[in-house]
C-alpha cells in the first residue's frame, strides 16, 4: 500500500532532482547566451544575478516540498499521551487523559497543551475521534487511538529503513 507520506517524497525527490538539473542546464546556457541579456554600463553582464536569484528560489522551492511529515515519530508528551490510549483499552475524553497520564507517567506536558498534542496526534492519524460523553454541562470528545501499538511500532520500523534495510529486516525478524 502506498501512503500520502510515501507520493509526497518521492515527488519531493524527483522535484529535487529535476531543480539541480534545470540550475545546470540553465547555468551552461547562460553561459553561452550572454548577449541575450545585453551589457550593463560598465561592460559587464546580469547573469550571474539571474542565475543566483533562480538558484535561490528553485532551494527555497526544494526546501519546502521536501519538508517531509514524520507520522511516526513521537515527541514525549505525544508518546505518554499515546501510551495513556494504548493502555486505557477504550476512548477517553482528555481531562480523563490528563487524569491518567500525570498518575502513571512523569508527564512532561502541562494539562493545557493536551489539545496541542492531540491536534498533532491526529494530523499524523494515530489517534481517532470516537464520540462525546457527557462532562458536566457540556460534552467532551472521547479519543481512541487509530492503530495499536505493536502495528504503531512496525509501521515506524517501516517508515524508517529503506526497501533493501526493511528486507534485511524481516529476515532477521523471521530468525528470532
Amino acid at each position: 500500500m502506498v501512503s500520502l507520506y510515501h507520493i509526497e517524497h518521492h515527488s519531493a525527490t524527483a522535484f529535487r532532482q529535476f531543480t539541480y538539473i534545470y540550475f545546470i542546464v540553465f547555468c551552461v546556457w547562460s553561459l553561452y547566451a550572454n548577449r541575450f541579456f545585453g551589457e550593463n554600463v560598465d561592460g559587464t553582464h546580469d547573469v550571474g544575478i539571474i542565475v543566483i536569484v533562480i538558484f535561490i528560489v528553485l532551494k527555497v522551492g526544494v526546501f519546502i516540498m521536501s519538508k517531509k511529515i514524520r507520522p511516526f515519530h513521537l515527541t514525549p508528551a505525544e508518546e505518554s499521551v499515546m501510551n495513556t490510549l494504548w493502555n486505557s483499552g477504550s476512548a477517553m475524553p482528555l481531562i480523563e487523559v490528563v487524569n491518567v497520564a500525570q498518575k502513571d507517567s512523569n508527564v512532561s506536558w502541562k494539562p493545557r497543551s493536551l489539545f496541542s498534542i492531540v491536534n498533532s496526534l491526529m494530523a499524523k492519524g494515530l489517534i481517532k475521534e470516537e464520540g462525546f460523553v457527557r462532562s458536566g454541562k457540556t460534552y467532551a470528545r472521547t479519543f481512541a487511538p487509530a492503530m495499536s501499538r505493536p502495528a504503531f511500532y512496525a509501521n515506524m520500523v517501516k517508515d524508517a529503513l529503506s526497501d533493501e534495510e526493511l528486507a534485511t529486516f524481516k529476515g532477521i525478524f523471521t530468525e528470532i
